[in-house]
């Protein structure tokens, strides 16, 4: 498993990133160049039809324990990077919050993992077959070596979430080169 680990890392370091979208994260003792979640987004034209109402924030691993108050150590243990955290609303429909969470977790086994750990809900299938989880306000799925949850603390329609859901994943795959 570990040579696993090593063998895929090693991979991965190795595939040219765009130096725009690159900045260097402290992972412990040395520091390690990633791809920006801040840039991962252009929030007015990707999520058309809502504004963001917090963020974007980025929690590393030292500051995770800020945003997730238990539970942070799971994360940590399976080479957690960083956060990128935001809030939309939809415009007009109130104040319905959607909550969007992309962690950096190193590495696609990494994501899965993850996913496995903590997923709720029943299975279903978000773009392209893509694997996720979906409960009454919440939506989890790995892309790449990311774990995404989209969730909100009101009652709504699943196909928000789904929406918002699959915009995140398809920035993934559009905007963060492998």
């Amino acid at each position: 498993m570990i040579i696993k680990r090593l063998i895929l890392l090693l991979a991965l370091t190795a595939v040219l990133t765009p130096v725009s979208c690159l900045r260097k994260i402290d992972n412990g003792d040395r520091n390690i160049t990633a791809f920006d979640l801040k840039k991962l987004f252009n929030y007015d034209e990707d999520f058309k039809g809502y504004e963001k109402t917090y963020g974007p924030t980025i929690y590393d691993r030292e500051t995770i324990f800020d945003y997730l108050d238990g539970g942070a150590e799971i994360y940590l243990s399976l080479n957690f990077r960083e956060l990128l955290n935001f809030e939309l609303e939809e415009i007009g429909k109130g104040k319905m919050r959607i909550i969007v969470d992309v962690y950096d977790m190193k590495t696609k086994l990494n994501s899965e993992e993850i996913l496995e750990i903590v997923k709720s809900g029943k299975e279903i299938s978000l773009d392209k077959d893509k694997k996720a989880y979906l409960s009454v306000n919440m939506i989890e799925f790995s892309q790449r070596e990311y774990f995404v949850r989209v969730q909100t603390y009101s009652s709504v329609d699943p196909n928000i979430i789904k929406r918002v859901a699959s915009t995140v994943s398809s920035a993934i795959v559009n905007n963060i080169p492998k």
